[in-house]
């Protein structure tokens, strides 16, 4: 019998909304405003800093941050290790710019998600004044860009992995093979495979594992190949797809990267694609090669949050 899926039939998944990390550059403020553009910009900050959605991140003293916390990412605290992630696994950059227009005051921002390269952008007309005002205003356009930007449910770490399954549906044999690459270097495991392996077991999921069995069974012969290993170990259903990593960005002592990972999910009887589903991650390291993984492996969590559900059958 095929495996079937019924949308509607199992509990929903439940997300955690993480506060949404956004690194600001100190807004470019014109001569013509008359206004003491340090002062503008604290005072901006604490007016962004009072909402609770986001994490805001000053882009002018990140590299001091980055030097103090360089050093505590080697030697394991958690405490700062935690920060780190925060500041470098950004969701959002943000640049803003204010001049004046004859007596009123235009504001622009430029909003960059930071996982796929989506930008935003707003702007607001508002009388000029002093320092207070003005930063109220460039506050509340920020926010409104950010807003527009920001899903209704964001994401974004890896350790949001929260899922509300059904303890008596169906949970097909599942089969899992990810081909993994990283740019600039060979990755030695397959990371956002084994990631989405450790979810599926957590899921109540059985997996069989075709990697030991790769050198005698082939599998460069094709997909077919690939369907014939997963049968051979009584799998029912099959998730294969690729995952790729690259080099985004160095920051400091850190090296940043950005990684997609692109799956099918097919019942072996039917042949019927169930699932196609891709996702995007990212992370940072102070090695190139753990922050590939890294950002594999978050890819790969969120993908885990979407189909899991999906694979369980009623019933």
């Amino acid at each position: 019998m095929g495996f079937l899926i019924f949308g509607l039939s199992f509990v929903a998944p439940t997300l955690i909304a993480n506060e949404a990390t956004v690194i600001l550059k100190k807004p470019t403020l014109s001569s013509s405003l008359n206004l003491d553009s340090t002062l503008v910009w604290k005072v901006t900050l604490a007016e962004l800093n009072q909402q609770s959605d986001y994490i805001f991140v000053d882009r002018e003293t990140l590299q001091q941050t980055l030097d103090e916390l360089s050093l505590s990412e080697l030697q394991s605290d958690s405490q700062r290790s935690s920060k780190l992630g925060e500041i470098l696994g950004a969701d959002y950059i943000v640049n803003a710019r204010s001049s004046s227009e004859g007596e009123d005051m235009l504001t622009t921002v430029q909003v960059t998600e930071v996982r796929t390269s989506k930008t935003t952008a707003d702007y607001k007309s508002a009388p000029a004044g002093d320092v207070v005002s003005v930063s109220k205003s460039i506050a509340a356009v920020i926010l409104k860009a950010l807003d527009t930007a920001k899903p209704g449910i964001t994401v974004s770490k890896a350790d949001s992995f929260v899922l509300e399954l059904p303890e008596n549906g169906k949970r097909p044999v599942v089969g899992v093979w990810i081909d993994e690459y990283h740019v600039s270097q060979p990755l030695a495991d397959p990371a956002a495979e084994i990631q989405l392996t450790k979810r599926l077991i957590d899921s109540g999921f059985t997996v069989v594992d075709m990697r030991p069995h790769q050198a005698k069974e082939n599998t460069a012969g094709g997909f077919k190949k690939l369907i014939g290993l997963a049968k051979r170990h009584k799998a029912e259903v099959l998730i294969y797809g690729e995952g790729i990593s690259e080099l985004a960005d160095r920051i400091g002592s850190f090296e940043g990267t950005r990684a997609r990972v692109e799956i099918k999910a097919v019942d072996l009887e039917s042949g019927k694609i169930l699932i196609s589903e891709s996702k995007y991650g990212i992370a940072t390291d102070l090695a190139e090669s753990i922050a590939a993984k890294k950002s594999l492996q978050e890819a790969a969590d969120l993908l885990a949050l979407d189909i899991i559900p999906k694979l369980i059958q009623p019933e």
